[in-house]
């Protein structure tokens, strides 16, 4: 499995503490060793003032989504990192919905990396439907 730089991570932690959704989730792209973009789920503000029951997930944007808008560029070979964080800065499993792999897929990004139940981390491979275990 491909490694991914402890300063990635660290980053992809960050982004998620800075979430105020229930489930906080980062994300960073990356290309080989440098940072290209970052992002984290956040609720629209627009429904902010709406209670849980009318929201769930509608109104919010995902962080694989916000990451791939702040990039700006071309994403193609690149990989990406999604954490998700508790309320006390614990790590959680996290992997994308399926709209986000989608999304991610239709951008280019060819590696996904995420933590699974065990809280180890795990790779996922774009289009050839590889995942280590």
């Amino acid at each position: 499995m491909k490694q991914v730089r402890s300063s990635i991570i660290s980053k992809a932690l960050k982004e998620s503490l800075k979430s105020e959704h229930k489930y906080r989730i980062g994300a960073v792209i990356f290309n080989h060793k440098t940072i290209v973009s970052s992002g984290r789920n956040y609720t629209l503000k627009s429904v902010r003032s709406f209670t849980i029951r009318f929201i769930k997930y509608r109104g919010s944007v995902h962080a694989e989504v916000d990451a791939i808008i702040n990039a700006k560029k071309d994403l193609k070979g690149c990989s990406m990192i999604i954490i998700r964080s508790g309320r006390s800065g614990n790590l959680l499993p996290s992997f994308p919905c399926k709209w986000c792999l989608g999304y991610i897929e239709h951008v280019g990004i060819k590696n996904i990396f995420y933590m699974n139940k065990e809280i180890k981390l795990m790779s996922y491979k774009i289009g050839g439907r590889s995942i280590d275990k």
